[in-house]
């Protein structure tokens, strides 16, 4: 169960995050896995999401934030200074 919060983007497909938040920064694939990274006030949130073996985009099932610096952040914090208001 996603922490409250990120309920917002866990379990979604990739497109209703970026109708959510809007572009990411970055939108790679690698192999399966998709990430979609967003640059909020003082953090980067990075969202994954993992294709079904039977094809599809997936859903996001793996959040994790960072400072510019590179230290370990808050994902929800990270996530609330990125969602539009």
């Amino acid at each position: 169960m996603a922490p409250p919060g990120l309920a917002r983007v866990m379990g979604k497909s990739p497109a209703a995050v970026i109708a959510l938040l809007g572009s990411p920064r970055l939108d790679r694939n690698e192999g399966r896995t998709r990430q979609l990274q967003y640059v909020g006030r003082g953090c980067v949130l990075d969202l994954f999401a993992v294709a079904l073996p039977a094809g599809g985009a997936g859903l996001v099932s793996y959040a994790e934030a960072r400072t510019p610096t590179g230290a370990k952040a808050d994902p929800v914090a990270c996530l609330e200074g990125i969602v539009p208001h």
